[in-house]
């Protein structure tokens, strides 16, 4: 037997290596005391009796869910087949206790006190409690007896604000424990507060008394689907006679820890006593084993990292592990967890890996975690979105929480009179909107006005290195009529009603506009997502795609698309994984191979999908698309690639794309963000500085600046016109909508005559204005060497105005 702790009066505090020092030490005592010893000792072994049962079950789970499990068992089945039936058994007891719960209290109110993966002993104790108290009693001698043991913070009492199997016992104990119901007074002083079930949770203590803090709390579920068996694995400590509070660290659902094996006290080989590892020093000596010098190196380097950038490393680390069989030392992995932006200062060595591996785990939705009420304390301040407790300050009372805003789409779409988009949309994963942007035809001057910028910003491309642009005008970013679309309110409702997750929150990608010659070299097809992970983790499936056309188009000159594709897709890239062509990369050229006469007979063949002047064109990313070519004709499109944001409102739908204040950033200054809506970095063809005459379209309305970043979404004025926009209130809405628009177009027309001044001052003689009114046809050669004139002439301005010096140390540096 293991190390046995016995700790109830008049017996605290000591320990028996077995059976034989138990019997020894109870000569001590005689009659009714010694009786007492003896069933305190009774009860601690039925424990940890139901706590091996328990422990049993859910190893078996982590067992059947393992490779090796489902390779090998079935020549070994008999050996298992012990174990299964006392994990059945259990099983079924856990859910009979937990049903007699349901059926004695009130469904929903008994579900909130239920934690995730409570133990046979937990939930038999709860039952207890429920066939004494009616389900208000109890709750408030629950309350009493939580709040009795968080406001004694000390070592062996634990701190967690879930109901443990010790709160329940006591529960049946009124006279030792009497009932005192905390008020608000009482619980800010130490830093709880009652959550929506009317029970204690964390809150920001105001300066009124000691906080205790709670643990780092479990990842709630396993993010990745789990293969065979549902029911949760989680060991508890060994068989040992302990103290009330145990501390060992169950084994989380997560099964085994990738960054070095299991996580706390093994079935097998329990520690002695039930007491933390004690946290080793960061700067220690590296043993780390067949780990690189140059990831080393990277886990070394003081350097920031982004989310995805800090991901990607995290999973190289995790594949060495896994491949090489790399160790790692406590000081690189806390190194990990500090570029990742976790809470190092709890964490024991066994605790940091289990956080790591939560972390890569969830890494799809790490936003989740950072904003999770469960799971934010897991990361520093700075590192997660700022909460109210985080922002008091000097204010007195705090907000209420906002209600989770939802809306309608099929209601706003049909008064709209656009209902039939939503039954096409979901057949063919694409829907043409026709006469949605006539509105910026209806002036033909203006649009005259406005469609010349277009020939600016021709006037100005350049070809790197002899390279064709292949029908894209890759300078414009930024046009009045790119920010008017951008801005247009009922853009934002199709984007937000079509969506999948009707996600609100969205904000522009600035993407150059294509703008085709005859004869471009335009022909491409591809998917831009990677596949593996939208069929795996969903990443990307909801950022739906769309554009925005400026000429008719005809069917050997326009979009061409497998339409869809969000029916056939998997069954397809299992085809491509036999064929062996399948990548895991951010994008996907589909070229013959992949496309082959079989493919086409089963799921239908590429279609050509012309527009006309102000039509729309939305489709799901699963459709693989691309365009005709060579262009038969001129044609113009805008895509105004409105992403998805995030509940943390910084991190986008695809992490590699960036974040909301990068494209904030890019929106603000008018240059080109750091990466590709599918996490490409921006490189051939990116602008390297804000075009001179880029001219801002600003304060068209709240949500507008939404849009490109210059508002959060959690702005009161941004609010109340969302509220509008995706509302009932179909006449308001559309008022809305006209207001909108005829302030945009009104700015539009007085920044075009600041976008010709401004050309014509930052270009001169070569300005696209000054030619014009010249009729002069100036070519430039693509290759200029930029130590032209017009750069002598630049250098010689600066060295005037800079002074003597500042000229001859230039001189001396030529």
């Amino acid at each position: 037997m293991s190390l046995v702790r016995y700790q109830e009066p008049p017996h605290r505090g000591h320990r028996y290596q077995n059976l034989e020092a138990i019997h020894n030490y109870l000569q001590n005592y005689e009659g009714r005391e010694r009786y007492a010893a003896l069933c305190t000792l009774r009860d601690r072994f039925m424990e940890r009796l139901e706590n091996t049962q328990t422990a049993i079950a859910r190893f078996y789970s982590l067992a059947t869910q393992d490779v090796s499990f489902r390779t090998f068992a079935t020549s070994d089945a008999q050996a298992w087949e012990p174990m299964r039936t006392a994990a059945v058994s259990t099983r079924e007891r856990i859910m009979t206790a937990r049903n007699s719960i349901l059926k004695l209290w009130p469904e929903a109110a008994a579900e909130g006190l239920i934690t995730d993966g409570a133990s046979l002993q937990t939930l038999s104790s709860m039952r207890k409690v429920a066939k004494s108290f009616p389900y208000e009693e109890g709750k408030q001698r629950l309350i009493s007896v939580m709040f009795r043991r968080l406001s004694q913070p000390g070592v062996g009492i634990r701190q967690t604000t879930d109901p443990t199997k010790k709160d329940w016992d006591r529960i049946q104990d009124p006279h030792r424990y009497p009932t005192r119901t905390p008020d608000n007074r009482m619980l800010f002083s130490i830093g709880l507060g009652w959550n929506h079930h009317g029970l204690l949770e964390r809150k920001a203590a105001l300066g009124m008394g000691p906080v205790s803090v709670e643990p780092a709390p479990k990842l709630p579920s396993n993010p990745e689907p789990v293969v065979g068996e549902t029911f949760q694995t989680q060991c508890s400590s060994p068989v040992t006679l302990s103290s009330p509070v145990d501390k060992v660290r169950p084994i989380q659902n997560n099964q085994i820890n990738s960054f070095g094996g299991l996580t706390s006290s093994n079935l097998n080989a329990a520690k002695l006593g039930n007491v933390h590892e004690d946290a080793v020093p960061a700067n220690r000596r590296c043993t780390c084993g067949r780990v690189p010098d140059g990831l080393k190196r990277r886990l070394d380097a003081k350097k920031s990292l982004s989310t995805p950038v800090a991901i990607s490393l995290l999973k190289e680390m995790r594949n060495h592990i896994l491949v090489n069989k790399a160790t790692f030392c406590f000081s690189h992995l806390h190194k990990m967890g500090g570029k990742l932006g976790l809470q190092m200062k709890s964490l024991t060595s066994d605790s940091l890996k289990q956080r790591l591996e939560d972390v890569y785990r969830a890494r799809g939705r790490i936003y989740e975690l950072k904003a999770g009420q469960k799971t934010y304390r897991w990361f520093r301040r700075s590192n997660r979105p700022t909460r109210l407790a985080d922002t008091l300050g000097v204010y007195r009372i705090r907000p209420m929480p906002s209600p989770r805003f939802t809306f309608n789409p099929r209601a706003i779409l049909r008064s709209l009179n656009l209902d039939w988009v939503v039954s096409q949309f979901h057949e063919d994963g694409n829907v043409l909107i026709n006469g949605i942007f006539m509105y910026l035809f209806s002036d033909e001057r203006l649009w005259d006005l406005l469609s010349e910028e277009f020939d600016m910003y021709d006037w100005h491309l350049r070809k790197i290195g002899g390279r064709q642009n292949l029908g894209w005008l890759r300078n414009a970013l930024y046009t009045q009529v790119q920010q008017i679309v951008r801005s247009d309110p009922l853009y934002y409702i199709l984007y937000a009603c079509l969506r999948p997750d009707n996600n609100w929150r969205l904000i522009s990608y600035p993407y150059y506009m294509k703008s085709t010659q005859v004869d471009d070299s335009t022909c491409f097809r591809h998917l831009d997502l990677n596949v593996p992970q939208l069929l795996r983790e969903g990443r990307g499936a909801s950022q739906i795609q769309g554009s925005l056309t400026l000429t008719d188009e005809t069917e050997d000159n326009c979009t061409e698309m497998l339409t869809g594709a969000h029916r056939w897709l998997p069954l397809w890239w299992d085809r491509i994984k036999q064929r062996k062509l399948d990548s895991d990369g951010l994008l996907h050229y589909v070229h013959s191979s992949m496309w082959t006469p079989e493919d086409k007979r089963d799921f239908g063949d590429w279609k050509s999908l012309p527009c006309k002047r102000g039509t729309v064109r939305i489709s799901m990313p699963h459709n693989p698309h691309g365009s005709t070519g060579p262009a038969a004709g001129f044609r113009q499109t805008i895509l105004p690639w409105f992403v998805g944001i995030m509940d943390d409102n910084e991190t986008l739908e695809v992490q590699e794309s960036g974040t909301r204040s990068q494209l904030a950033a890019a929106h603000r200054d008018m240059t080109a963000p750091p990466n590709s809506p599918s996490g490409y970095p921006n490189k051939y063809g990116s602008i390297p500085f804000r075009f001179p005459a880029a001219i801002e379209l600003c304060n068209v309305s709240p949500i507008a600046d939404a849009l490109v970043g210059r508002r959060l979404w959690d702005s009161p004025a941004v609010i109340a016109e969302r509220n509008i926009l995706l509302g009932p209130d179909h006449m308001a809405r559309n008022k809305l909508i006209q207001e909108i628009r005829t302030r945009a177009l009104d700015q539009a027309r007085s920044n075009m005559q600041v976008v010709q001044q401004m050309e014509r001052q930052a270009f001169g003689e070569k300005s696209y204005w000054s030619c014009r009114e010249a009729s002069e046809q100036w070519v430039s050669d693509d290759d200029e060497d930029p130590d032209s004139e017009t750069e002598a002439a630049y250098i010689a301005a600066e060295e005037a105005a800079a002074g003597a010096d500042v000229a001859e140390e230039r001189s001396a540096v030529i």
